[in-house]
């Protein structure tokens, strides 16, 4: 997957189940991943969920990559898909969340 061009949306820790949802949009090619088309995608959305809430853990990490469609509503995002991307590219994603929502830098993971 290209990562420059994918941006951190939010981050959403949750206490009660331990797991946190990321959100980053990225360019509409990032939707052939699917295999699908979606001719009105203007760009797509990416959510890693996963569990931990204050260092999200890469393990056991759900990829998930939707459309996003707008229109006179604003932007929609529609058709989740399930979709494989690399351990280290999930780190390098978790890494922007924490970055980007926390304003601290996470410690290199041991491989």
């Amino acid at each position: 997957m290209e990562l420059k061009n994918i941006e951190f949306e939010s981050m959403c820790p949750n206490e009660e189940t331990r797991t946190t949802v990321m959100y980053f949009t990225g360019p509409a090619e990032l939707l052939e991943m699917t295999g699908n088309e979606y001719p009105d995608a203007v760009m797509s959305t990416i959510s890693i969920e996963t569990t931990g809430i204050i260092f999200p853990e890469a393990e056991n990490a759900t990829v998930s990559i939707s459309p996003t469609m707008e229109d006179n509503e604003g932007l929609h995002d529609y058709d989740w898909s399930d979709i494989e991307i690399s351990k280290k590219e999930v780190e390098y994603l978790i890494n922007v969340a924490l970055i980007n929502h926390y304003g601290i830098e996470p410690v290199a993971a041991a491989s």
